[in-house]
């Protein structure tokens, strides 16, 4: 199985980060390694990143150095093979990680994965984009019902 590491990046995001820490515990597939960055938050999500896990490698920046720059910052600390970035709103199944491994480790010609992205209750926001011809991009399953039609 391969290697997966977590990064995200954090600026105000206290009343999101326990879902997402205990999604991640849940996983079926361990990560490797959880590497959060704090962009210097004025409310306490630093205090809930501490409260919910000992596990995540916590990068506190003394001001906000806005997304990019947090995520090469924790880019930086992970060796796995593979990373999945995510927000602080996300929220993952527990087979999430198993799943992006056996979808890396069979389709060799895949060059990055994404997961589904849920409105508030079973509308897709998107999942992912696709690229069927030359500069002909377009967003796939956008506003649809979810009936595992993508899974």
């Amino acid at each position: 199985m391969s290697s997966i590491s977590i990064i995200l990046v954090t600026y105000n995001s206290a009343a999101w980060i326990p879902g997402l820490i205990q999604s991640v515990k849940t996983q079926t597939q361990i990560p490797q390694h959880l590497v959060i960055v704090d962009n210097a938050s004025s409310d306490d999500t630093v205090q809930q990143i501490l409260n919910a896990t000992a596990q995540a490698e916590i990068i506190q920046n003394e001001t906000n150095v806005w997304f990019s720059k947090g995520m090469n910052q924790a880019l930086a600390k992970v060796k796995s093979e593979f990373v999945l970035f995510l927000n602080p709103d996300a929220l993952l199944t527990p087979e999430s990680l198993s799943v992006l491994g056996q979808a890396i480790n069979t389709r060799l010609n895949i060059g990055a994965v994404t997961g589904k992205v849920m409105r508030h209750g079973k509308k897709l926001a998107r999942f992912g984009v696709a690229a069927p011809s030359a500069r002909q991009f377009y967003t796939r399953g956008e506003g649809e019902e979810d009936t595992h039609q993508y899974d």
